[in-house]
């Protein structure tokens, strides 16, 4: 039992002399960590630049965001800190910069006090470089073009819209540099896609980008359409004969061509057969000496769609 006893007891010396070091070490860590930061040391920080009140017909032509390097002079403790905070300046191009050309030029010394603004009262501003940036810029032009509705609805059947979709508001002012802005002729939406549809249509979408260097006077449009329940229906209209010379005597057949179209359950009773005009050009048969006429729709009532003639030939004989 004693052997054991003073095995036990020589163990916990041990483990208390290998605590008693680790704090010691870690004590002398600590101690020079203090000692490192607490000296003074010359680093490289990198300030990121943002604009303000840059002119709205104006653009700065960057390939990425500008930045400046700043050399200070600090404490290790607030180098140490600065690791983790990113540094920005703001160049207010309405009165920070200059005017040479198709340049704002902005000399990066006058303003260390913006730099300084965000450091501690410890550290010191030796160098900026580069001492003076030059950021390109162009004139914005302006061009209001059409938006153009990207879909693709498949109406149930039976359903289907008189009037088409409505696009409001239907144009757009489109914004950039004048090489861009000159490629521009219409703007798509998003797609917008829709199956079985048999109620009223009435949605926002965004509209299309095709540089992100482009700006829009909207972001979005609205989509209406009102959907209908169709029928077909069929109407004979008489066929008349235009540009036929005064001595000339036609006789033709049929005498009237019937038309199937597609029209609301709500307007089937108000198509006439007035809202209709078929006509065949005499003139058609003297220049390709044609043994027929073919029948043209030239009026249609505003209130039906997918109208199609019956019959795409009128036979005729020159009367004597």
């Amino acid at each position: 039992m004693s052997s054991k006893v003073k095995s036990k007891f020589i163990k916990s010396i041990q483990s208390k002399k290998l605590h008693v070091f680790g704090l010691f070490f870690l004590c002398a860590f600590l101690f020079l960590a203090l000692t490192k930061l607490s000296k003074t040391y010359t680093e490289d920080i990198t300030v990121a630049i943002v604009f303000r009140n840059v002119p709205q017909n104006k653009v700065i032509i960057t390939d990425s965001f500008p930045k400046i390097n700043a050399t200070v002079s600090a404490y290790g403790f607030s180098l140490f800190f600065y690791q983790f905070k990113t540094h920005t300046i703001a160049v207010d191009i309405s009165k920070d910069v200059f005017r040479q050309q198709n340049n704002y030029v902005w000399v990066t010394n006058k303003y260390k006090h913006k730099i300084n603004d965000q450091l501690d009262q410890f550290t010191e501003i030796v160098l900026i470089e580069p001492d003076t940036i030059y950021f390109p810029f162009e004139t914005l032009s302006t061009k209001k073009v059409p938006i153009v509705l990207n879909e693709n609805v498949v109406f149930k059947s039976g359903y289907n819209i008189l009037n088409g979709f409505e696009v409001k508001p239907d144009s757009v002012k489109v914004i950039g540099s004048e090489e861009e802005v000159s490629k521009i002729k219409s703007v798509e939406t998003s797609p917008l896609s829709l199956k079985d549809v048999s109620t009223d249509i009435d949605v926002m979408l965004s509209l299309k980008k095709p540089s992100p260097k482009l700006k829009y006077s909207i972001s979005e449009t609205r989509i209406n359409a009102k959907v209908e329940k169709f029928t077909e229906g069929t109407i004979e209209i008489p066929v008349t004969i235009v540009n036929k010379p005064l001595d000339v005597e036609v006789n033709y057949f049929p005498k009237v061509i019937t038309l199937s179209y597609n029209v609301s359950l709500d307007n089937y009773k108000n198509v006439k057969p007035l809202d209709f005009k078929v006509e065949c050009d005499y003139s058609e048969i003297e220049q390709s000496n044609k043994t027929y006429f073919t029948p043209k729709l030239v009026k249609s009532s505003p209130l039906v769609k997918n109208v199609k003639l019956k019959q795409n030939k009128v036979e005729f004989i020159l009367m004597q």
